[in-house]
């Protein structure tokens, strides 16, 4: 296999969660001292490592990890989640360079799910550069929605940008 980046699936098989805790306890240690378990969860949801940890696992999840192959290093968690009839809302945390090579290859991965027609984003207005590379990744911005997001660590409400992927527009 010669591609830059390959995805590792996070899910329930045999009882077993194929992701490891270990793995995700370091996921969530690499957030937290970037700040970007607070920019993730603003809205409060998931505040601590074992909150993380049930929180991945909750069967509405649907987590998919991303590997940099020569390295080996995670390079994003993204997920899916609240999903109902062909749409879901789309999540996404790089652990490094925000590459939109890695947002496309997740994209790929998702529009390969048949039952999945459009991909909904909803982006604080104030995080600017996660709207410009969902943009660069595909996405259209589709609408805005005055005081949706609940920012905690602020104390204070803003905006979301909607942002919509449809998963037949796939491009190379």
């Amino acid at each position: 296999m010669n591609e830059r980046y390959q995805l590792w699936p996070a899910a329930f098989v045999n009882g077993s969660f194929s992701v490891p805790d270990e793995i995700l306890r370091f996921l969530w240690r690499e957030m937290a001292q970037t700040g970007k378990n607070e920019s993730l969860f603003y809205n409060g949801g998931v505040r601590d490592e074992g909150e993380w940890l049930s929180w991945m696992k909750n069967p509405d999840n649907y987590p998919v990890l991303v590997i940099e192959t020569l390295s080996k290093k995670i390079v994003c968690i993204a997920w899916l989640n609240h999903i109902v009839d062909g749409a879901a809302l789309v999540h996404f945390c790089m652990l490094g360079l925000p590459r939109a090579e890695i947002g496309k290859t997740v994209l790929r991965y998702w529009s390969g799910i048949g039952a999945l027609s459009v991909l909904v984003g909803f982006t604080p207005e104030t995080f600017t550069a996660a709207i410009k590379y969902a943009k660069r990744i595909g996405f259209v911005e589709s609408g805005y929605i005055p005081l949706m997001c609940n920012m905690v660590y602020e104390g204070r409400r803003v905006g979301a940008i909607i942002t919509v992927y449809l998963t037949n527009q796939l491009e190379g």
